[in-house]
């Protein structure tokens, strides 16, 4: 077989799967019977297919024939120690054709008869998808409100989940990350899970900032992370969405579906920002959102500080004063309207006073004569 048409280079790996593979992994997850047990130069290379279906191929059956297809892929160098890598995926599809019934007529011939089995042909089916935000590790109650709200930095429980599938089926979620808009290839991000594990937490936070709870062992994919505000947002635009990057695999084609181990990983020295388009995708992009922040009461706690009345303007704990008073310079304290110059002797008030101590005494001096 050659690989001219696959831009296949001497560095490229090559083998014969059913879905995409991350150049990350190389071929250290596709089983051996798959790769080439051969290869020459770097345009042919020998396959043997003994186990016909472990390397995913799809099966047709006519009425003479039984047929094999299977999907060639080549696995481009990759260096995770590089920023970034460039390369060109490129597959190629083949068959293999097995016809039912041979006669043959000879004297030297014994007849032997063989069993061969097969897997049932592969169809399409369905299932129902959910993800969201939860409560708590329990992941039965939702976030509640329109839209639902959290107070940093309590915990974001984030679960998707594939119900209707049998328990061979495995749902793997390869990235996870937030962003500021509804936009999964917005600008302002922040990764919670990369290649199937949790992404390094910022410099300075604690290593339980995000956690994967479940992953490719079972239909759902559950994680946690701690709530937090984006640098240089305005209080009335903060909110998360959160995107993921998952895939279903059937573990009677790959048994490796559930084989994922994850070492810890060293914090960041910052946010890192990862192209999308560059890296895994897998078969689905989910979002969910958005989540929008709920700031602790200002006035709860001695009144906010204020003298008078305590007002939560944006989260900000803001002092105003009863009628007839008003705040002072410090703006916490009230002090009274009233001002000392209506007592003088030009005021109206301080005349009245005046006017009535003159009349009582008059008064009194003249019942007394």
């Amino acid at each position: 077989m050659t690989f001219l048409d696959l831009g296949i280079g001497a560095n490229d790996k090559m083998a014969i799967t059913r879905g995409p593979v991350n150049p990350a992994d190389g071929v250290a997850r596709i089983p051996v019977n798959c790769l080439p047990y051969r290869r020459t130069a770097s345009q042919n290379a020998n396959f043997n297919l003994t186990m016909l279906q472990t390397c995913g191929a799809y099966v047709t059956e006519s009425a003479t024939h039984i047929n094999f297809t299977y999907t060639l892929s080549k696995i481009p160098a990759y260096n995770a120690s590089h920023v970034i890598n460039r390369y060109t995926d490129s597959c190629i599809n083949f068959t293999c054709s097995f016809i039912k019934k041979y006669t043959l007529n000879s004297t030297m011939l014994v007849p032997v008869v063989g069993k061969i089995k097969l897997a049932g042909i592969s169809g399409e089916g369905a299932f129902k998808f959910s993800f969201g935000f939860f409560r708590s590790a329990k992941f039965q109650s939702p976030l509640t409100g329109n839209p639902p709200t959290v107070q940093v930095p309590d915990y974001v429980f984030v679960q998707a989940k594939a119900d209707g599938l049998q328990a061979h089926f495995i749902l793997q979620g390869m990235m996870c990350w937030a962003t500021h808009t509804s936009s999964p290839s917005d600008s302002k991000r922040y990764d919670l899970i990369q290649n199937g594990c949790r992404a390094p937490v910022l410099a300075g936070d604690a290593a339980n900032s995000i956690e994967v709870l479940k992953n490719y062992n079972s239909t759902e994919v559950q994680l946690k992370f701690k709530s937090f505000t984006w640098t240089n947002v305005s209080i009335p635009m903060q909110s998360i969405y959160i995107h993921c990057m998952v895939s279903v695999c059937d573990l009677n084609i790959d048994s490796k579906c559930n084989q994922h181990t994850c070492t810890a990983p060293a914090p960041m020295p910052g946010r890192r920002r990862r192209d999308v388009s560059k890296s895994y995708k897998g078969d689905h992009l989910v979002s969910s959102g958005p989540l929008y922040f709920k700031k602790p009461n200002p006035c709860a706690v001695n009144n906010g500080g204020c003298y008078g009345y305590c007002n939560d303007i944006n989260g900000f704990a803001k002092c105003s004063c009863p009628f007839g008073s008003s705040l002072d310079t410090d703006q916490v304290t009230c002090i009274s309207e009233r001002k000392s110059s209506e007592w003088t002797l030009d005021s109206p008030v301080a005349m009245f006073a005046l006017f009535m101590v003159a009349l009582t005494v008059f008064l009194v001096y003249y019942y007394r004569k």
